[in-house]
């Protein structure tokens, strides 16, 4: 599992450069406070572009808690406490 700074690497690595961003996001709060692998990191990525896209807006940070959640709980773990 990747240490904290390592998970903040991972999610600034797994958004695009042209991908559109809604406001500054709170990567680093998302890599301290969920402790995701590189893969679910990617899939959380990937489905917060899909919410936003859904929602005909940019990436922000309730886009990525949401899908930052379903994949805490597809790994087994209580996301219930998370904030967002």
């Amino acid at each position: 599992m990747p240490e904290e700074a390592q998970r903040e690497l991972l999610w600034r690595a797994m958004l695009p450069d042209a991908a559109p961003i809604a406001g500054e996001l709170e990567l680093g709060r998302l890599a301290r406070e969920l402790e995701l692998s590189g893969g679910y990191i990617k899939n959380a990525v990937l489905r917060a572009a899909y919410l936003a896209a859904e929602e005909r807006s940019a990436i922000g940070m309730k886009h990525l808690w949401k899908s930052a959640r379903a994949e805490y709980e597809a790994m087994g773990k209580m996301a219930f406490q998370l904030a967002g």
